[in-house]
């Protein structure tokens, strides 16, 4: 807690995840939890398997975590996500490699989820140069509970491949220069887009821009926004062989399609 101005670099974290007690409930016993840190990087770490989060960035009191580097990760077999960020300013996470998840899993590779009844901002996160595969759920999740308290996040730059889903939000986002391949769209008991805009009570004043992607060999539909964005522009991307059923390439979007 309140670590300011280090790293943490090199290390192999493993939970042992097989000895984890199986009664489906949420065990807060994460590989590695940084709460109200500052200026602190984490390189070079490998997480095999984790009881809960393998990385979880939280307040501390009243002591927002700021300025973090998470970058040269691998995760594999988490129980609820890869990383769960709940608070936080000018987060970076950069060559997350995330390979599996243990079957079931709660959330997704990257998880940036604000509480209830949390109103501070989480604002400047980028998601660059990341490879997600073999997912059974959706690989990053922007979720906020309440309205406009995640702002100015950039995805890009990343992989996403035989996964349940890509991209789930309720916030406003970039997303540019990502490929997106094989995703069924299916988790969680129902059918989801590749980008997949929902979780949000307030939505219409979203904003979402999609650039210079690849859509392609998946059975869900590209982007999917059920009529909850006020602006949204989608240019330079590819579809291929997507869609569910109708194979519409993409539904409800308003803007430049």
């Amino acid at each position: 807690d309140n670590c300011d101005n280090c790293s943490v670099e090199g290390l192999t974290l493993d939970a042992n995840i097989a000895n984890r007690i199986n009664d489906g409930t949420d065990q807060p016993a994460h590989n590695l939890r940084l709460r109200g840190c500052d200026n602190m990087t984490v390189s070079k770490v490998k997480i095999p398997s984790s009881m809960s989060d393998g990385i979880a960035i939280q307040k501390y009191n009243d002591d927002i975590p700021e300025n973090l580097i998470i970058e040269q990760v691998q995760i594999d077999n988490f129980w609820r996500s890869g990383i769960s960020a709940i608070n936080g300013m000018n987060l970076k996470f950069s060559q997350i490699i995330v390979k599996s998840n243990t079957v079931g899993a709660l959330g997704g590779a990257i998880n940036i989820e604000k509480n209830t009844g949390e109103l501070d901002s989480m604002y400047n996160m980028t998601i660059t140069d990341c490879f997600f595969e073999n997912l059974d759920n959706y690989s990053i999740q922007l979720s906020e509970k309440e309205f406009n308290t995640i702002n100015n996040v950039v995805i890009e730059k990343s992989t996403f491949k035989n996964n349940g889903g890509g991209i789930e939000s309720g916030s406003s986002m970039l997303i540019k220069d990502c490929f997106f391949e094989n995703i069924t769209g299916v988790y969680s008991g129902s059918d989801h887009a590749i980008i997949d805009i929902r979780n949000s009570d307030d939505a219409l004043r979203l904003s979402v821009s999609v650039e210079n992607c690849v859509f392609r060999n998946s059975t869900a539909t590209g982007i999917y926004t059920n009529g909850l964005v006020d602006y949204s522009n989608v240019s330079r991307c590819q579809f291929s062989n997507i869609g569910i059923g109708t194979n519409n390439l993409v539904v409800n979007m308003y803007g430049d399609t």
